[in-house]
Order: C-alpha cells, then sequence, then structure tokens
C-alpha cells in the first residue's frame, strides 16, 4: 500500500492463551463469571456478551 515496512508496527493487545489453563464447563451450582478489560463503549460490544449470558 506504499507504506515503508520500517514505518509498520503491529501490536498484539490480546491474552496469551499459554499462562491459563482451559476449563471445558463451569463447576455445577457456581454462577457464570465473566471479565472484560476494556472500555464501556457499545462499538466494544459487551451488550451482546451480556445478552447471550442471560440466554
Amino acid at each position: 500500500m506504499g507504506c515503508p515496512p520500517e514505518k509498520i508496527a503491529v501490536s498484539r493487545m490480546g491474552v496469551d492463551m499459554t499462562r491459563f489453563s482451559h476449563r471445558s464447563v463451569k463447576a455445577p451450582g457456581m454462577p457464570l463469571e465473566m471479565i472484560s478489560v476494556a472500555r464501556l463503549t457499545e462499538k466494544k460490544g459487551l451488550h451482546v456478551a451480556i445478552e447471550a449470558c442471560r440466554n
């Protein structure tokens, strides 16, 4: 696109999943917990995640 490679930087803002163990299901009788590290703006879609958990 005409941008010199030395001016391109990749910023990976995700979570390193190798640092966490995977649990396939939540424990029976335990409430669902959700964590979000983001600005509380509509475009982040947090309301969609909350609605999905409610169903």
